[in-house]
């Protein structure tokens, strides 16, 4: 089944990740919703490290279970945690503890992906927000332009209206005036 995976390319679905290890503290924190919030925090930080340990520890899956593992802490003090100080501290402890794994390929992808996931999508919003803001205020332009252009024109028309009516009277008071 291993060079299975290995021949589609989808390895990747079989290694613990952060993905696994938030499926595995939701479903404890959701089971133990029947129970005191502080026991069913706990109950999930003795499930998270039993999983990371059953998974077989790899730096995936420590590093999402280090990440939980602070998380939950934080919720059992009630304190809110940023993502990224969380990934940072997470990646010093691990390296405190295995400075080896700085050379690691594993190490270092699961904290760049980890990073990506959880900073990129602010970013890519801002952008998009910033886009959709200068696409109003680009269309906010052309539409001020364009009643601009259409002022002028108008007004260049009541000029050859008014124009065209004074030669009108000219011409038939000249005319009025020949002809007599």
């Amino acid at each position: 089944i291993d060079q299975q995976f290995k021949t589609t390319s989808t390895t990747h679905m079989l290694v613990v990740s952060g993905f696994n290890i938030t499926l595995i503290t939701l479903l404890v924190m959701n089971l133990a919703g029947f129970v005191h919030r502080k026991i069913a925090i706990i109950s999930s930080i003795f499930a998270t490290i039993l999983f990371v340990v059953l998974a077989g520890a790899n730096p995936p899956a420590v590093r999402a279970g280090i990440m939980a593992f602070i998380v939950l802490i934080g919720q059992l003090l009630g304190k809110q945690v940023e993502t990224v100080y969380t990934l940072l501290l997470t990646a010093a402890v691990m390296l405190l503890i295995d400075p080896q794994l700085f050379n690691s390929l594993s190490f270092q992808l699961s904290f760049t992906a980890t990073l990506g996931v959880t900073t990129l999508p602010s970013y890519i919003k801002k952008f998009i927000d910033s886009s959709i803001k200068l696409s109003k205020r680009n269309l906010q332009t052309i539409k001020n332009k364009y009643f601009e252009s259409l002022k002028i024109r108008l007004s260049e028309n009541q000029f050859l209206v008014s124009s065209a009516n004074y030669l009108k009277e000219e011409l038939s008071s000249t005319l009025g005036a020949q002809l007599a």
